[in-house]
């Protein structure tokens, strides 16, 4: 027997998951896709009926399977199921990074947790145009499905102000001052108005972040590492760096490179042109002055 399984989140996958491992279907009888994408061996089948308990597992690894939901990857259900069914079954390195299933597991929740750093990082709100009911406005685009791990993250920054983050697959988070809900269908002006506003250019913040550049230190491989190149297009600050990496790199004084002023650089003199034989040249000299 063999079954097909649709989960288009984390839910959804664990209800199924739970009458799967009742019914008794080990997880190579078990097939895995995305709801949106269903696939064509799809039974469309009520699920099987159960034949002993539900499976009985740590809080720990419900967490950590929860988190490594949200990453986007092919096939995500399937491994999330075999960790599943292993610790249920009473072999616990299945979560142990040790462990082929383990360390698949483990890269998953570090893939997570890096890509929540840097929402956090590199979100930066702009005044939500009038006529929207909303304070701050603010667009990003995650490599995977973590909006619900940062709702409390900005609720605790932005306080009782009104505010929107977009994001161009994963729905929206709206904070209303009281609480933050996350809109799987973000209303399409706002947003249109949130994708709009990434990347404009604010002042106050390019004087902070010019203030605070130290040429000295450049290292763009480095920067790069921490603040990934597929941000850049939406950061206010984005277009200034490559500017101010520039200036260091042709040599301006720091201090100009920390005002933002445009470089002059002076052009090299041409060179003389050098005569095209100037052993011939010499002679015929020596020989004019010996007459």
């Amino acid at each position: 027997m063999s079954w097909t399984g649709h989960a288009a989140d984390f839910n959804a996958w664990r209800d199924q998951a739970r009458a799967l491992y009742r019914a008794q279907l080990p997880p190579h009888q078990v097939h895995w896709d995305d709801a949106a994408q269903p696939s064509l061996l799809s039974d469309g089948g009520n699920l099987p009926a159960p034949v002993r308990a539900g499976p009985r597992v740590p809080k720990t690894l419900l967490a950590q399977l929860e988190r490594a939901a949200a990453c986007r990857i092919e096939q995500r259900w399937n491994l999330l199921y075999r960790v599943l069914w292993r610790v249920a079954e009473g072999d616990r390195s299945a979560m142990l990074a040790g462990d082929a299933d383990g360390s698949q597991l483990v890269q998953r929740l570090t893939a997570v947790r890096r890509e929540v750093h840097h929402m956090h990082a590199f979100v930066r709100f702009q005044p939500a145009p009038d006529g929207l009911p909303l304070d701050l406005i603010g667009w990003h685009q995650p490599r995977h499905q973590i909006l619900r791990w940062v709702g409390d993250h900005f609720h605790g920054r932005l306080g009782r102000r009104r505010w929107l983050l977009a994001t161009p697959d994963d729905g929206a988070l709206h904070g209303d001052g009281e609480q933050v809900h996350w809109l799987a269908q973000c209303p399409p002006d706002w947003a249109s108005a949130a994708r709009g506003a990434a990347g404009e250019g604010d002042p106050m913040w390019e004087r902070y972040f010019s203030s605070t550049f130290n040429p000295n230190r450049l290292n763009p491989q480095a920067q790069l590492r921490h603040m990934p190149r597929r941000f850049l297009a939406a950061l206010p600050e984005g277009a200034l760096s490559a500017r101010l990496i520039q200036a260091t790199r042709r040599g301006a004084a720091p201090e100009v490179v920390r005002s933002g002023a445009p470089l002059r650089i002076k052009s090299a003199p041409p060179a003389e042109a050098e005569p095209a034989e100037p052993h011939r040249d010499n002679q015929a000299g020596r020989a004019d002055k010996d007459r």
